[in-house]
């Protein structure tokens, strides 16, 4: 059945005919890259997500601790003096956006996310 003069393996046959496995390879491993690259951008839009969702809560109670620390004042201010009011406030505050800044920075999560850089192609 084989026909001579046409091996199977020639170097004068194009990719993509015969039994050359070079196209197959390079299509395999750019859908993985596709799926990698697919994932890593879903992981970031959710991380993206989590941290819009913090900052929303963090500035919600702030918010709050605002109107707490209005209220606090306002009772301070009936009892005591005005001056001592306002700097125990200014200390609220300064302690309290300390304490939300730290939590917002998760930058250094994005790289970490990354666990499979490199898979093995398919074929060897």
């Amino acid at each position: 059945a084989m026909t001579p003069g046409i091996p199977i393996f020639s170097p004068m046959m194009p990719y993509g005919t015969g039994l050359t496995p070079q196209p197959i390879q390079n299509t395999n491993s750019l859908s993985i890259l596709e799926e990698q690259q697919r994932q890593q951008q879903q992981q970031q839009q959710q991380q993206q997500q989590q941290q819009q969702q913090q900052q929303q809560q963090q500035q919600q109670q702030q918010q709050q601790q605002q109107q707490q620390q209005q209220q606090q004042q306002q009772q301070q201010q009936q009892q005591q003096q005005q001056q001592q009011a306002v700097a125990a406030a200014a200390v609220q505050q300064s302690t309290s956006q300390q304490a939300t800044q730290g939590t917002s920075g998760q930058a250094p999560q994005l790289f970490h996310s990354q666990t499979l850089t490199t898979a093995p192609l398919p074929g060897t």
